[in-house]
């Protein structure tokens, strides 16, 4: 009886193997990650990053495109300065032909200060010469002959004096009329003349100039 006793009491004793299993089944678990809190500090490192990168792009992008902007709007400018220079130096250079086309642009030229003479007007018998008003006072008598030579009819233009110094710059300058007739029939001839008086001391010639009404 003894020894089934112990028999059942060394069966129902637990072998090493056993033992080591249990003890294995209650240790605690071991991390297999990272914590959260060093995951989420590295990523929000990275995103920092890229945002900064991102940023730097975007203005280096804006950067370019202004210039670009400058580049193309210096590029107009340009353009319409050229064209602008083109065009005065046209209508300065063809200025007689315009004037013959479009009579009334002979004003805006004037205006301008660029008066045209009229194509096909002459002036003949220009003479200048010194004389006396009644008072004994100094004045300069200046006429003159138009003379159509067009070989049509014109419409009869203004006439303007202007006086020069020795430098061939106008000094003074004033008009005249000629006679009532508005227009010229090709071969006709018209005179002018004036008096000026208090003419500056340093006139030294006297230029005629037809322009156009």
């Amino acid at each position: 009886m003894i020894n089934q006793s112990a028999s059942a009491l060394n069966i129902a004793e637990p072998t090493p193997g056993a033992s080591g299993t249990e003890e294995a089944l209650h240790q605690p678990l071991r991390p297999a990650f990272a914590p959260l809190g060093a995951a989420n500090e590295n990523d929000d490192g990275e995103l920092d990053a890229m945002r900064l990168a991102a940023a730097a792009l975007a203005r280096e992008k804006a950067r370019e495109e202004a210039e670009q902007r400058r580049a193309r709007e210096r590029r107009r400018w340009k353009v319409l300065l050229v064209f602008l220079a083109l065009l005065a130096a046209g209508l300065w250079y063809f200025a007689p032909h315009v004037v013959q086309v479009l009579p009334g642009a002979a004003t805006a030229y004037e205006r301008l200060g660029m008066p045209v003479e009229t194509p096909g007007l002459q002036v003949r018998r220009l003479h200048v010469r010194w004389t006396h008003s009644a008072e004994g006072t100094p004045e300069l008598l200046v006429h003159g002959m138009l003379a159509n030579q067009a070989g049509r009819t014109m419409a009869m233009p203004h006439v303007n004096l202007m006086l020069l110094d020795d430098a061939g710059s106008v000094i003074y300058r004033w008009r005249i009329p000629v006679n009532k007739a508005q227009q010229m029939a090709p071969g006709a001839q018209a005179r002018f003349r004036s008096r000026l008086a208090d003419v500056p001391a340093t006139a030294v010639s006297v230029r005629v100039q037809l322009v156009p009404r």
